[in-house]
């Protein structure tokens, strides 16, 4: 298991948190899904074997936000 965490430009409220979450809830290796409003930031829990932070911070931008990788 594996973290990385990725600030998240745009994400202003908890309708946003929950797009962010539904988005990435399906993705296969995605264990889960941690959202801090106040920092603007997604934690995600996933295995390294299964995803990596590219494609999980390019399905964040696909759902309309801009995540830039913080800590993988």
């Amino acid at each position: 298991m594996a973290t990385a965490t990725f600030v998240v430009g745009g994400m202003e409220c908890e309708g946003c948190a929950n797009a962010i979450k539904r988005s990435l809830a399906p993705v296969f290796g995605i264990r889960s899904v941690t959202v801090d409003l106040g920092a603007a930031e997604v934690k995600v829990d996933y295995d390294a074997q299964e995803i990596d932070p590219t494609r999980i911070s390019n399905r964040i931008d696909e759902a309309g936000y801009k995540a830039e990788i913080l800590q993988a």
